[in-house]
């Protein structure tokens, strides 16, 4: 049971940093550095929240299908 609790919680990490690098160059974060503080951290805040976002509906899924299969089993 544990186990697949583990391997969906990886799963949503995985999905958490594809998350960030998609955000990071769908943002042109290579010019990061050519630009201003306020951007930049306009930026963090931005790729932080999406990435968050993903994060929580992806561990939201997995556990939505892990409970789905377990009642089923059951019944």
């Amino acid at each position: 049971m544990m186990a697949v609790f583990k391997s969906s919680f990886k799963q949503s990490m995985i999905v958490f940093g594809i998350s960030v690098i998609y955000f990071f160059v769908l943002h042109g974060g290579y010019d990061l550095l050519t630009q201003y503080k306020y951007w930049f951290t306009e930026y963090c805040a931005n790729v932080l929240g999406i990435s968050i976002i993903y994060f929580v509906m992806s561990l939201v899924f997995n556990y939505a299908i892990i409970i789905w299969k377990l009642y089923f089993r059951k019944h």
